[in-house]
C-alpha cells in the first residue's frame, strides 16, 4: 500500500486517480468543493508517514524549505479566506495546495533510490495520454463526454466545447487535458523502442489538437523536435527527423483537425483581448494587495466589479488577489525552484566541468526529459486560470515535480548512471 516491493503501482494510482476521476464527479462527498482525489492522497500521505516513518521523516529533513515555505503560504492562504469568505474557498487551499505538496512528498518517500520506478511511471503516464486522446477522439465523433455523463451535463459549458471540436477526456477541461499531454509527450523516451516512441509522441500530439489549444500545439511539437534532435547523433538520422516532421506539419495542416487550429489562430474570439484586460486591472490594484487579500475567490469579485468576462487568467494573478503577491511569488517561485533545479535540488554530478547526461537505466529516459515535462507544465498553467475550476491542475503540475525531483535526487546519490551510451 505505501509502495515497498511495488513502488511504480502506488504512485501510477494515485496520479491515475487523478487523470480519470474529473472534479465533477463528486460522488462520496457531492456537496463538498473539495476534489474527489484529494480524499485519496490526503489518506495514502498519512498511512505513509505511519508506516515509513523513517523514511518520510528523511524526506522532510532533506527538503523541508518546499514544505515549510508551501504549508506556511497555504495556512496564510486558509486564515484570510476564513476571515474574509467564511468556508467557500477553503477547497482551493486543498486541492491546490495541501493535496499537491502531499502527493510531492508521497513521490519523494516511494520513488526515493527506485530508479526503474521512475521509468515505470513515465511508460504509464504515456500510456494514459494515448487512452486519453483514443477517449476524446470518441467524444469528438458522437458529441458526447461518454464518461460522468450525467455529471458533465451539469456544467452547460462542456457541451459547447464539444460541439466547438474541444475536448477533455476525463478531465474538467480541455485545457487541462492539454496540461497533461504536455506532461506526457517528453515521457515517451521512457520506451527503448524507436517505433515505439515515435507512435506514442504522434499520437499525444493528436490528442493536444483535439484539445485546440494553440499553445500546447506549438509547444509540444518544439519539444518533440529538441527531444528527438538531441537523441540522436549523426547527421543522417536528423535528417531523417527533419523530414518525418515536416511531412507531418503540413499533413496536419491539411487536415480538418489541424485547419481548426489554423482558424484559431487567425480568430481567438477575444481570448486574448481578455487576457491583456485582465493584465490591465490587476496592474491597476496590485499595490492594494502586496500582503494581503480577501481570500480565495475573491479575485472573481475583482473581475465581475470590473464587467471582465473572465478571470484573471492566470493563476498567479489571481492568487496575489486572494492572499497577497508577496505570497503568490512565494508559491510560485518553490515551483519554478523545483523545475530548474535550483535550491535543495541544485547539486548535479559533473563530467568534464559540464553536466552529464543521466540517462535512466533501460530507457532513453533521462533528468533532461522530466525537466521538459516540468518546465512545460508550469510554463503552460501560467497561460489560462488553471486554478479556477477545481481541476486536477495542481496535481499535475507538482506530480511532475516530484518525479523530476525524485529522479534528481537519485542521480545525485550516484543511483543512475551517466554513461548515456551504456544505458541507451
Amino acid at each position: 500500500m505505501t509502495g515497498g516491493r511495488h513502488p511504480a503501482v502506488l504512485v501510477c494510482t494515485l496520479i491515475g486517480l487523478a487523470v480519470f476521476i474529473p472534479y465533477v464527479a463528486r460522488v462520496v462527498f457531492p456537496d463538498s468543493s473539495i476534489h474527489p482525489v484529494s480524499f485519496v492522497a490526503l489518506v495514502v500521505a498519512l498511512l505513509v508517514m505511519i508506516f515509513r516513518r523513517k523514511e518520510a521523516a528523511a524526506e522532510l529533513r532533506r527538503h523541508w524549505p518546499i514544505y515549510a515555505a508551501g504549508l506556511l503560504v497555504a495556512a496564510v492562504g486558509l486564515a484570510m479566506t476564513l476571515l474574509n469568505r467564511g468556508d467557500y474557498g477553503k477547497a482551493y487551499v486543498v486541492n491546490h495546495m495541501v493535496v499537491p505538496l502531499a502527493l510531492f512528498a508521497i513521490v519523494q518517500v516511494t520513488l526515493y533510490r527506485r530508479v526503474e520506478a521512475v521509468r515505470t511511471v513515465g511508460m504509464v503516464l504515456v500510456l494514459m495520454g494515448c487512452f486519453q486522446t483514443l477517449l476524446g477522439a470518441l467524444q469528438l465523433y458522437t458529441q458526447s463526454p461518454l464518461v460522468f455523463t450525467s455529471k458533465y451535463g451539469e456544467q452547460i459549458w462542456m457541451e459547447a466545447m464539444i460541439s466547438e471540436g474541444r475536448v477533455m477526456g476525463t478531465l474538467d477541461h480541455p485545457l487541462v487535458l492539454a496540461l497533461f499531454l504536455l506532461i506526457c509527450i517528453p515521457l515517451v523516451f521512457s520506451f527503448r523502442n524507436v517505433y515505439v516512441r515515435a507512435g506514442s509522441a504522434a499520437i499525444l500530439m493528436v490528442g493536444v489538437l483535439l484539445t485546440q489549444s494553440r499553445l500546447a500545439a506549438v509547444g509540444g511539437a518544439l519539444m518533440l523536435v529538441i527531444l528527438f534532435f538531441q537523441s540522436v547523433s549523426t547527421r543522417r538520422a536528423r535528417v531523417v527527423i527533419v523530414t518525418v516532421i515536416g511531412f507531418a506539419l503540413v499533413a496536419v495542416a491539411l487536415s480538418p483537425i489541424g485547419q481548426t487550429l489554423i482558424g484559431r489562430f487567425q480568430n481567438d474570439q477575444g481570448s486574448n483581448t481578455r487576457r491583456f484586460v485582465a493584465l490591465e486591472l490587476f496592474g491597476s490594484v496590485w499595490h492594494e494587495h502586496i500582503w494581503g487579500g480577501s481570500g480565495f475567490g475573491s479575485s472573481y469579485l475583482l473581475t465581475e466589479g470590473a464587467s471582465l468576462k473572465s478571470s484573471l487568467e492566470n493563476p498567479v494573478l489571481m492568487m496575489a488577489v486572494d492572499i497577497g503577491l508577496v505570497w503568490a511569488i512565494i508559491w510560485v517561485a518553490l515551483q519554478i525552484g523545483v523545475a530548474l533545479g535550483l535550491g535543495p535540488f541544485s547539486r548535479l554530478n559533473r563530467r568534464r566541468g559540464t553536466h552529464a547526461a543521466l540517462y535512466i537505466p533501460g530507457s532513453w529516459l533521462s533528468t533532461l526529459h522530466l525537466q521538459f515535462a516540468a518546465v512545460a507544465a508550469l510554463l503552460f498553467t501560467q497561460s489560462f486560470s488553471s486554478t479556477a475550476t477545481e481541476s486536477a491542475s495542481a496535481m499535475l503540475v507538482w506530480f511532475v515535480l516530484a518525479l523530476f525531483a525524485v529522479a534528481r535526487t537519485n542521480t545525485r546519490l550516484g543511483v543512475v548512471g551517466t554513461e548515456a551510451g551504456s544505458t541507451r
